[in-house]
């Protein structure tokens, strides 16, 4: 993502910018070490072992899965586009475990690198367009080597339900959300407050695409990823369209 330049100040900033800043990890503290723990073990479900394997962590945020990986003696890289998140996660990782700040519609990384992809807790599907958001199962394609595989993390359309109003509250921080579904989208207006002061310290409204269980997997065979095991939720029930909390995909790349 370039950074903006004296003739682009006036552009609107993408939502996602501003939304992973150093607030996100305190009112999002919840998504804890145990959860990710949990996750992870829908590969063993799946009869993945992760010792040994080069593992690409696409929007690692502050590295709470990279940690667990790294306890299951894989290697793993954490991508993502936070430059706070990023510095959170080095902070509490090996030194020798590898970040990389980048965008995930183009992957700076070499063709057929990588064993396996993550992309958790719905880091899919931000971008305005099909296209944009496609691109990233490309690209996911493309580092992966072939039999790899991408676990995707989304939230499931089918049984979605929105709270209207809400607020969060950290040490720090306050948050104001409100939410609503328009044209094939979730949208959460965030207000930002100081905790203390209640002074607006940021304002942005985060927007998620809302596909369901077949248009992910189609596009996901267009990029060469056929879809192998779905779940509904980090404990390994089955996925059910109307039931389930998650919709999570684990595909396997074709050999080429």
């Amino acid at each position: 993502m370039p950074e903006d330049s004296g003739a682009n100040r006036s552009v609107k900033k993408p939502w996602y910018i501003d939304g992973f800043g150093a607030h996100y990890l305190e009112l999002y503290a919840h998504r804890n070490e145990r959860e990710a723990e949990q996750a992870l073990k829908l590969l063993t479900l799946a009869g993945l072992p992760l010792k040994g394997l080069r593992v690409l962590d696409l929007a690692c945020g502050g590295g709470r899965h990279l940690r667990q990986l790294r306890r299951r003696g894989a290697k793993p890289l954490g991508l993502d586009l936070s430059r706070p998140l990023l510095e959170e996660a080095q902070k509490n990782l090996p030194r020798d475990l590898s970040l990389l700040r980048a965008d995930m519609r183009k992957l700076p990384l070499q063709d057929e690198t990588f064993s396996l992809v993550l992309c958790m807790f719905t880091s899919f599907a931000y971008f305005q367009s099909d296209r944009e958001n496609w691109s990233v199962l490309h690209e996911v394609a493309r580092v992966l080597e072939d039999g790899g595989h991408y676990l995707l993390d989304f939230l499931n359309r089918g049984s979605l339900q929105i709270q209207a109003e809400s607020e969060r509250e950290g040490e720090h921080f306050r948050a104001l959300e409100s939410r609503r579904i328009e044209k094939g989208r979730v949208h959460k207006k965030v207000r930002i407050l100081d905790r203390v002061t209640l002074e607006e310290k940021l304002e942005y409204e985060e927007s998620v695409r809302l596909y369901s269980r077949s248009e992910i997997r189609d596009a996901a065979e267009e990029s060469g990823l056929t879809l192998v095991q779905e779940w509904g939720t980090y404990l390994g029930d089955p996925w059910e369209e109307g039931k389930s909390p998650r919709l999570i995909l684990l595909f396997q790349r074709v050999p080429r």
